[in-house]
């Protein structure tokens, strides 16, 4: 375990209580700041299974029907935003 600086903090009856903190050290090659890498002693590999089963393997997309469901879906959307819009203008009028 790492021994800690003990700060004093400062405190004012005005101001509430004042924690000092230390400025971040810049990165050689540019003016970004980077947080220094953490050793917690844990293996660096992702907790996440290889993603491959997931991926479509058949390359022959039906694109005409995907396009139409998305033109309908499009539509539908827009005519529930008309809807809501129409709605709300009602309800202001009365």
């Amino acid at each position: 375990m790492a021994i800690m600086k003990q700060h004093r903090l400062k405190s004012d009856a005005n101001l509430g209580l004042v924690i000092p903190f230390r400025p971040q050290k810049r990165v050689s090659g540019g003016d970004r700041l980077r947080k220094a890498p953490v050793d917690n002693g844990v293996p660096d590999y992702s907790p996440i299974l290889d993603l491959e089963k997931y991926e479509r393997l058949d390359r022959n997309d039906d694109y005409r029907h995907r396009m139409q469901m998305n033109a309908i879906a499009a539509a539908v959307v827009a005519a529930l935003i008309l809807a809501g819009v129409w709605l709300a203008d009602s309800i202001a009028h009365v």
